[in-house]
């Protein structure tokens, strides 16, 4: 495989086109994870009211794909939507898979260690026919007993895919500075149980110190450990004979943020960059954007290019942005935009720095 990284993002807008955006050598080292996100809501008169069916969810999503990503391998997650679930007399899995590949799409289905049955047929039925490269085994912390080894013979002989076309992903998910030792032992374990003479297609080590919100986060720069970095070296160090790869959650966080009006969201957004450097993120707050604006973004940017650890406008599309943004010379965009900015500087860093390690 020729990805070395693995960057775990919501299938949203702004990341996706953050990945649109990388350029030709990052494209060629990424195989992505897209989760796959609920559908579009709102709260009237009391109650969720859904936006679309998840019928065109499921289709305005696979137009999203071939837009952002339309010759690039990937891997898809369904998260917590059931991909058993019945829609007019096939699954959703079945349906997702038919549909995407009808669109030219590849991807690796994302399994999980407590996928259903079904869904694992579902799976087989599509293997048997080579319509999919292979499947992506997420493995999350807290589903790792002495037991998963058995789990994952199981999962590979439902299928029916070869362990030569599974990828696997240990995930460590939320990983905390102080804990960094305890993690890769974590890790050390997990990888112990699945490798004993077993052959992967790639085995990737992924985690998040990026912060979840701007809570407690003061106006100005901070900065925040990249500990899941700290922790793939620890463990790569000491594990050299097994090829693992790195994997992180570009710049977001694992935990799922609290179902809350999307009108309530925006009237407390904060202005934010975060800029990945070696060995930390450089969280630059500014204040609410409902009442200070988008134009505080140009203010924000003067502060980062005057840092020595600002990679210059030549490094990526984000950089770019950033300079011009900071010079007037294109629209401080939305929120949307910065994801993007702040996704797409990360993606290309770290595949600069995984470059340099090998």
């Amino acid at each position: 495989m020729e990805a070395v990284y693995m960057p775990i993002v919501k299938c949203k807008q702004g990341e996706l086109l953050a990945l649109r955006r990388l350029d030709k050598l990052a494209k060629s080292k990424i195989l992505p994870l897209l989760e796959f996100q609920d559908i579009p809501k709102s709260w009237t008169d009391g109650t969720w009211v859904y936006k679309k069916t998840l019928d065109v969810h499921i289709s305005d999503t696979i137009s999203d794909c071939q837009r952002s990503l339309p010759s690039l391998p990937f891997a898809f997650d369904f998260m917590h939507f059931n991909p058993s679930v019945s829609l007019g007399g096939t699954s959703l899995a079945y349906r997702f898979l038919e549909a995407s590949i009808s669109a030219g799409l590849s991807f690796y289905p994302v399994v999980r260690v407590k996928s259903s049955l079904h869904f694992l047929r579902v799976l087989s039925s599509f293997s048997r026919r080579d319509l999919i490269p292979g499947i992506c085994l997420r493995v999350e912390a807290e589903f790792v007993d002495s037991d998963l080894a058995e789990t994952i013979r199981n999962i590979v002989s439902y299928t029916g895919v070869s362990q030569n076309r599974i990828i696997v992903v240990i995930d460590v998910k939320d990983v905390v500075a102080s804990k960094a030792t305890m993690h890769a032992e974590f890790v050390r374990y997990t990888i112990n149980l699945l490798t004993k003479g077993d052959t992967w297609a790639a085995v990737f080590v992924a985690g998040s110190s990026a912060p979840q919100s701007m809570a407690g986060i003061p106006v100005g720069i901070s900065s925040t450990p990249r500990t899941e970095w700290e922790v793939f070296k620890i463990v790569r160090s000491s594990l050299s004979e097994i090829p693992l790869l790195y994997s992180d959650y570009a710049i977001g966080n694992p935990n799922p943020m609290p179902d809350i009006d999307p009108r309530i969201l925006f009237d407390r957004a904060i202005a934010k960059i975060i800029y990945t450097t070696a060995n930390d993120y450089i969280i630059i707050r500014g204040n609410r954007v409902r009442r200070y604006g988008y134009g505080q973004y140009q203010e924000m940017c003067s502060s980062i290019i005057e840092h020595p650890w600002f990679a210059g406008a030549g490094f990526s599309w984000g950089d770019l942005k950033i300079q011009d943004c900071q010079a007037g010379e294109t629209s401080t965009g939305n929120l949307t935009t910065w994801v993007q900015v702040n996704t797409n500087h990360h993606i290309e860093h770290v595949v600069h720095q995984i470059a340099s390690m090998f």
